[in-house]
């Protein structure tokens, strides 16, 4: 999953923009789904998401 999503196309944008703006929205996203279910295993995938979301934000600046 961590190599599809961050070789999707917002990681390959030129747009100075990208790909924190994608980052930053999925991890709000996430969060936000992750709160709303009460599903232990969706949490569990979320969390992780949000984990590599994080680690995104490091490795490209962003400012989540």
């Amino acid at each position: 999953w961590v190599n599809n999503w961050t070789n999707g196309g917002p990681f390959n944008s030129t747009n100075p923009n990208q790909p924190c703006t994608h980052i930053c929205q999925k991890i709000t996203t996430w969060t936000n789904a992750c709160n709303n279910t009460t599903n232990t295993n969706w949490q569990n995938q979320l969390a992780c998401k949000i984990a590599e979301g994080q680690n995104q934000n490091q490795i490209h600046g962003c400012n989540c």
